[in-house]
């Protein structure tokens, strides 16, 4: 019986499962992360790396099912471990103060860890949008990371739209901490044995290994990735820990045992009473409704991210590829722009389900309270969903032709002409969604005008 396995023998049985699990999941799986990076997934070595990786995620988590077993038993309160507090803690520090605040040191001009002339020469090349995103990424990661010991981080905080007041899904969090975890720890453990054993420039061919002469700031850089990885992983297996006692005292749904209801606040009150479904919605029309803004979404993130960022996902640069916009226009606040007016009309299919979209809302003039005739939301929405099928449906078959939506050959100079594996999985997977708002809004618009003609007033 598990019972009987004495403290201590646990205790070591624990630890050495972590270990190893550990061992497999970041040491073992070497330079994985750079031949995702960069794209070499034909490489043959590549999936015996990834069968390491999840050979040693599903190690640890046979070892924490076991230690849950074995456990004395807990309170079903939902309040985190010492154990779970403690590395949560860690996992938020550690880019904090070990990442973010040295490179924003070096931003400064402050030799911290690397010599004046290198100080100054990061200080002088200015505050890039790069710098920007290698100091305040860890800063939105630890609070973030903080959220698995908090209690927005297992009920969603009441002023959030729509879902406020719910509680979040237990598998979330930790399915989105732990790939990160892994990669970080992954890219950490290999760059920190390299220059452990000497091996730096054996495992960047490409050079560049010759900027950590001199500047022990740069090379500190690969342990603390090693570190936070680690630590992250532990954070998520401290969050199921504490998700899986609270789940086993309470029903499937519903507030938390113990607790009371989350309060509405006004702001929710009044979102609630504005988008929420009127009567006589289906269950799947809601959900498509509320489905449609995230079909847009990826693909802003990524334009945005591209052109705004400058992030290394297209074929070059984009700043030469502003078309026809006017001179005064600068091609970032237009992508800005562009993305925010899509998420606006995507967002709009919500009052095909929504009170607002049966009567005009008070603050509107000379409408307000008045019912809203059929035609006036059925034929803009039946005219865009049919626009938004063709024409994402051309786009998809031209690109897979290798031709741009105007039926012209996609050069090798143009920025989607992309080569990189990752790259061309990021953007498929940015804009295929789209492929849906156009018929998901069609479904949308007739069973809105079915719902009408049902309750119309004779």
């Amino acid at each position: 019986m598990s019972a009987a396995v004495p403290a201590l023998l646990r205790l070591l049985l624990i630890a050495a499962g972590w270990a190893a699990g550990a061992w497999l999941a970041l040491v073992a799986p070497g330079n994985l992360v750079m031949r995702l990076s960069f794209g070499m997934l034909d490489d043959p070595a590549l999936a015996a790396q990834i069968a390491l990786t999840i050979g040693g995620v599903a190690l640890v988590v046979a070892v924490e099912r076991w230690r849950h077993r074995t456990a004395p038993r807990r309170s079903e309160s939902g309040t985190p471990a010492a154990w779970a507090r403690a590395v949560t803690i860690a996992a938020a520090a550690v880019p904090l103060f070990g990442f973010s605040l040295p490179h924003l040191l070096w931003v400064l001009g402050v030799p911290f860890g690397v010599t004046s002339t290198q100080a100054a020469d990061i200080a002088g090349g200015g505050v890039s949008a790069g710098w920007i995103f290698l100091i305040a990424g860890p800063v939105v990661g630890a609070g973030l990371t903080s959220g698995l010991v908090k209690r927005w981080g297992q009920v969603i905080p009441s002023w959030a739209p729509l879902v406020g007041g719910r509680r979040v899904p237990r598998w979330l969090p930790v399915v989105l901490t732990v790939p990160v975890g892994l990669l970080i720890g992954q890219y950490g453990a290999m760059m920190t044995g390299c220059l452990t054993f000497g091996m730096a420039r054996r495992c960047a061919p490409a050079g560049g290994t010759e900027v950590l002469d001199g500047n022990w700031g740069f090379t500190a850089t690969y342990p603390i990735f090693l570190l936070w990885g680690a630590l992250l992983l532990l954070a998520a297996a401290g969050y199921a820990d504490t998700t899986r006692s609270s789940a086993a005292g309470r029903p499937r749904s519903g507030p938390r045992h113990g607790a009371e209801p989350p309060r509405k606040g006004r702001f929710r009150t009044a979102w609630t009473a504005a988008h929420a479904p009127v009567p006589g919605v289906p269950r799947w029309a809601r959900i498509v409704a509320y489905a449609i803004p995230y079909t847009v979404l990826p693909s802003s993130l990524w334009r945005i991210a591209a052109v705004v960022f400058h992030a290394p996902i297209v074929n070059g640069d984009v700043e030469g590829g502003t078309g026809n916009l006017p001179s005064w226009m600068p091609l970032e606040v237009y992508v800005v722009i562009l993305s925010v007016v899509s998420e606006v009309l995507a967002f709009s299919a919500v009052g095909l389900i929504a009170r607002w979209g049966e009567a005009f809302p008070r603050w509107v003039p000379g409408l307000r309270g008045r019912r809203v005739p059929t035609a006036f939301a059925v034929i803009p929405a039946a005219l865009g969903a049919t626009v938004l099928t063709v024409l994402w449906t051309t786009v998809a078959a031209q690109g897979a032709l290798g031709r741009t939506l105007q039926g012209k050959p996609i050069t090798s100079d143009n920025p989607l002409a992309m080569h990189d594996s990752f790259d061309i999985v990021v953007f498929f997977a940015s804009y295929a969604p789209l492929l849906l708002w156009g018929p998901l809004l069609g479904a949308l618009t007739i069973a809105y005008w079915r719902r009408r003609r049902r309750t119309r007033p004779e």
